[in-house]
């Protein structure tokens, strides 16, 4: 069986375990601390999640090296270019840039951290976003930021790829995913 070491929160842990979904592929999940680093550092020599254990011994800790693996023929990624990959990174960088700042604070809330996590956290992402008490103090107008991006970015109205999901679509909804912990947020529909 397949073993997932991953965060809760993590878009790149998301899109590997929407990715084992989707091809109905059982995993054993472990969910790290966020301060764990001797698990990872220990199985792939980098804190870089998810990490996926597969049968065979072999260990990979690049999410969409880990889809390729557990994609049967390669199937999310028939037709995609590496145009598409570039437009589609440009995207989720932006969409990182928005909605980071409001849902990172209100991950911290989550079961998934406790004390020391919490404060590793702290200490990692506010060299990066800033402190978090004025990203908290910043949240009317960083919502309306949000929004207005959101209102703005072209969502195909059902896959990238036409009919059928591929990995454009799974690198997109796991990073559109964080919307949904932001408390007091309207989800615009064609997001949703």
């Amino acid at each position: 069986m397949h073993t997932l070491y991953h965060y809760i929160h993590c878009p790149f842990c998301l899109r590997v375990r929407m990715a084992f979904g989707f091809f109905k592929k059982p995993f054993k999940s472990i969910v790290l601390d966020y301060s764990e680093e001797k698990t990872p550092i220990d199985l792939s020599g980098a804190k870089m999640l998810p990490i996926v254990s597969f049968p065979d011994g072999k260990i990979i800790n690049e999410s969409l090296d880990i889809i390729k693996l557990i994609s049967e023929d390669e199937c999310l990624f028939v037709g995609v270019t590496n145009e598409q990959l570039v437009e589609i990174n440009k995207l989720l960088e932006n969409i990182s840039k928005f909605l980071h700042p409001l849902a990172m604070p209100a991950w911290l809330k989550t079961p998934e951290f406790n004390a020391e996590s919490r404060s590793y956290f702290l200490a990692k992402k506010e060299k990066k976003r800033g402190p978090f008490i004025k990203l908290i103090s910043d949240e009317y107008k960083l919502k309306s930021d949000l929004n207005k991006f959101l209102n703005k970015i072209s969502i195909p109205e059902n896959f990238y790829g036409g009919k059928d999901p591929n990995i454009l679509d799974i690198m997109l909804a796991s990073h559109l995913y964080g919307i949904y912990c932001l408390i007091d947020f309207y989800v615009p529909k064609i997001i949703h």
